[in-house]
């Protein structure tokens, strides 16, 4: 039987990891409040890369503590898993000389035509002759293993010489669980949040407005009020796509210009009001690390012509008058009430799994545990579905080539036909 650990065990059982792998977790620590800010408990974990024994962090944000700690516990484990790679679980292969079932990079969409005929994009061409290296994954609609390139999964990843890029590397779909159905569900989910943004984002659609105001909930009474002190306007949409998967998205807007102008939070996920409160918790997390790096930190910082990191993106964000170029969602006139689902969490993953296979969609995973988070009674999963839409960071190298970009605004209504390449937004998405 799986097991399914309550918010107080799964803590204690994180924690008693992280105190007993110390060379896999080295610190943690939680981020000061500004005092012009909501009282929000960040956290941040430093943890071991792997191959290259270097340090990165994970961060967590809540108004709840404890979850706020097994946010920033789960994403270390995560991120940590994702940066091994065992070469001995790899195989080397050309597309055309494989015999076990595989995912095919040539199926797998990125770029456009177009796009492929520049001589800037060379390293994203191959052909059926391309060697990749491959770990062994699983369908889940299919229910079969499958090959899968192995630079699809791994964050710290050394291609063979000359082996091309299918998509640039992402920790998105990434999952930690004390529960295997809840780590594939978290997985599919985060997925799902980032396809729905990308696709209201380029395509300029006015999303709908959720009228959180009326929500009857305890919670809510206590952040909204927060929000409105500190002068954040807060805004959430609902960019539930085809899919059927709510999606909510949490706009934060600072016109003080002590903070971030625009700062962002997504969320998928069938419990409406968790899922809520998660954007708003999320678009809350990077405020704190913005002002220290932009306000107290380098006073050097030069834009580059092209956006290419997270912290350029950040920056880009960061002054008042770019708030302009979010005009068109909040020309948006539909106004929603939040619905719950009549569906409890036993049945979550049946239902997503459910909608996938209705939608000719499949879904394909690789369990990346480490021994020594298995044996703390963790799964962590990489979870990847070809057709959805995932960020991208370098404005040089957008991803034109999915075609849900272009067909989904059609099938639900929003345009009468899809649009084109050249009439994408191409201002810089504002998620970190």
């Amino acid at each position: 039987m799986e097991k399914n650990l309550k918010l107080n065990e799964s803590l204690n059982i994180l924690t008693r990891f992280a105190l007993s792998h110390p060379k896999v977790i080295h610190k943690i620590s939680r981020m000061a409040n500004y005092n012009d800010e909501p009282k929000i408990y960040t956290y941040v974990a430093y943890y071991e890369t792997g191959n290259n024994n270097n340090s990165n962090s994970s961060s967590g944000t809540s108004f709840n503590q404890r979850r706020a700690l097994i946010k920033v516990l789960g994403e270390a484990t995560e991120r940590y898993c994702l940066n091994f790679v065992e070469e001995k679980n790899l195989i080397t292969s050309n597309i055309s000389m494989l015999k076990a079932p595989y995912l095919d990079p040539l199926k797998i969409p990125s770029f456009s035509k177009h796009q492929l005929l520049s001589k800037s994009f060379k390293r994203f061409v191959f052909n059926e002759n391309t060697k990749f290296k491959w770990i062994e994954g699983y369908s889940l609609i299919e229910k079969k293993r499958v090959l899968i390139p192995a630079q699809l999964v791994f964050t710290y990843y050394t291609p063979l010489p000359n082996e091309p890029c299918i998509r640039f590397p992402i920790s998105t779909g990434a999952a930690s669980h004390t529960s295997f159905k809840k780590a594939l569900y978290t997985g599919i989910c985060e997925i799902v949040e980032r396809d729905s943004f990308m696709i209201y984002y380029l395509n300029r659609i006015p999303a709908p407005l959720v009228d959180i105001r009326s929500i009857p909930n305890k919670s809510l009474k206590r952040i909204l009020p927060l929000l409105d002190r500190y002068k954040l306007a807060l805004t959430v949409f609902d960019m539930t796509t085809d899919l059927q998967i709510p999606v909510y998205v949490s706009i934060l807007l600072d016109k003080t210009g002590n903070g971030p102008a625009v700062s962002i939070g997504l969320k998928a996920g069938f419990n409406a009001l968790n899922t809520l409160v998660g954007a708003i918790e999320e678009s809350l997390m990077v405020r704190t690390w913005i002002r220290d790096k932009f306000i107290y930190g380098s006073t050097s910082f030069k834009m580059p012509k092209t956006i290419k990191t997270i912290d350029q993106r950040a920056y880009f964000w960061f002054k008042p008058d770019t708030i302009a170029y979010l005009n068109f969602l909040f020309k948006s006139k539909n106004v929603k009430k939040l619905e719950e689902m009549n569906i409890n969490d036993n049945e979550y993953f049946e239902k997503i799994k459910q909608l996938f296979k209705r939608a000719n969609l499949d879904i394909y995973y690789v369990d990346v545990t480490q021994k020594e988070i298995k044996n703390a009674g963790f799964t962590v999963l990489k979870v990847f579905i070809p057709e959805l839409f995932p960020l991208y960071f370098d404005e040089k190298y957008p991803y034109n080539g999915i075609s849900r970009l272009y067909h989904v605004p059609v099938k639900l209504g929003i345009f009468k036909k899809p649009k084109t390449e050249s009439e994408l937004n191409r201002i810089p998405h504002p998620v970190l």
